[in-house]
């Protein structure tokens, strides 16, 4: 894009048609960058004391103007008509129709079929401050512990692609992890969970027996900070335990967990 360079030089800085160019090019960029916003019939956004306003499938700015609605969830806009500006320069001349602006008042509407949707910079855009849980998330396998049984190996991240990160609003997670463990019925196994997840949040893991191939749905969910997966119940839920005749059996699987969690 063009640029105005050095617009505070001493000798001055040319006010011209070419400059008002460059400026009004730069300002429509912006416009139309913003009227990407995909907007349905009868919605706006304010931005400050602006709305970009889709009516008619049609999307344009107009000036916020009064706002008399006693909610924003009942009301409309009504437009003034659009208004024509002349300026004088400091000779006396006239220049007609230099600028145009127009105008929107916020209303209160009862009727549904004519109320409009007035949404704010929350709604449309989303902070992207996503922090990178994973790498805690690694360090803290090593912090795991599975009762009624024992580990054989460490546990360890499984495969390339893993995610564990989160922001204000949610926590996003799609990883696989390996265990080996001398497994009885009343084995869960508790892993050190870094990101924020409320208390009883359940995730249905899908457990994968690495011999085999077989992948099953097993029980799992956050508490006190905790990924828990109840094996045990996996175990008896699925005839798996019985007739080997010890006490209890090595399992050596995959678990995998892919969730969005709303905080």
């Amino acid at each position: 894009m063009e640029r105005l360079l050095n617009i505070n030089r001493p000798e001055g800085f040319p006010l011209c048609a070419e400059t008002l160019e460059v400026l009004n090019d730069n300002s429509e960029m912006f416009s139309q960058w913003l009227k990407e916003i995909p907007l349905k019939n009868r919605q706006a956004v304010i931005f400050g004391n602006h709305l970009l306003v889709c009516q008619n499938l049609q999307k344009r700015w107009v000036k916020l103007g009064a706002v008399s609605a006693a909610s924003m969830s009942q009301c409309k806009l009504v437009f003034h008509t659009p208004v024509s500006h002349t300026v004088r320069d400091s000779n006396g001349h006239e220049y007609f129709d230099v600028w145009l602006t127009e105008e929107a008042d916020i209303v209160d509407e009862t009727s549904p079929g004519a109320q409009w949707t007035i949404l704010g910079l929350s709604h449309v855009f989303e902070l992207g401050l996503w922090y990178d849980h994973l790498p805690s998330f690694e360090a803290g396998l090593s912090a795991s512990s599975v009762s009624g049984g024992s580990f054989v190996e460490p546990m360890s991240l499984y495969d390339q692609g893993n995610i564990l990160r989160g922001n204000r609003e949610r926590t996003q997670m799609r990883f696989a992890i390996t265990y080996n463990i001398r497994a009885t019925l009343s084995s869960v196994l508790s892993v050190p969970m870094p990101a924020e997840c409320p208390d009883g949040t359940r995730l249905d893991a899908d457990l994968e027996v690495i011999s085999t191939g077989i992948h099953y749905p097993v029980r799992s969910y956050i508490s006190g900070g905790m990924l828990l997966v109840d094996i045990g119940r996996w175990l008896k839920d699925e005839g798996l335990f019985s007739g080997h005749g010890y006490d209890w059996i090595q399992c050596n699987d995959i678990i995998r967990i892919n969730k969005e969690v709303l905080l």
